[in-house]
């Protein structure tokens, strides 16, 4: 039981993360995943900039990751994995309809 609520922890805690890592926040459109993969030496872009933007794309792959890490330890995984992109796309919209306020 203990190792189960260890990693529905590690697994939200990594949620968490990935769902700002490819978010633009705030006024200024800062993006975490932007400003880690540039501190690094690596593009956030696959063409200067424009093309395919990696934070999105290694957002959205740890996201399905985390989902997959937390629903395995439930009762009911296809419910539980339902109700996490539900809850997911229901605080992305009001996110941004939050930070578009400032």
């Amino acid at each position: 039981m203990k190792k189960k609520s260890i990693l529905r922890s590690i697994a939200l805690i990594g949620a968490l993360f990935f769902l700002i890592f490819g978010a633009n926040l705030g006024p200024s459109r800062f993006c975490l995943g932007d400003w880690i993969l540039n501190s690094v030496g690596l593009p956030a872009w696959s063409q200067g900039t424009q093309g395919l933007h990696y934070p999105g794309f290694i957002s959205l792959v740890g996201l399905v990751v985390c989902f997959y890490f937390f629903s395995a330890t439930t009762k009911d995984p296809r419910k539980t994995t339902a109700s996490l992109i539900l809850g997911s796309i229901l605080l992305m919209m009001i996110l941004n309809f939050l930070l578009n306020l400032l």
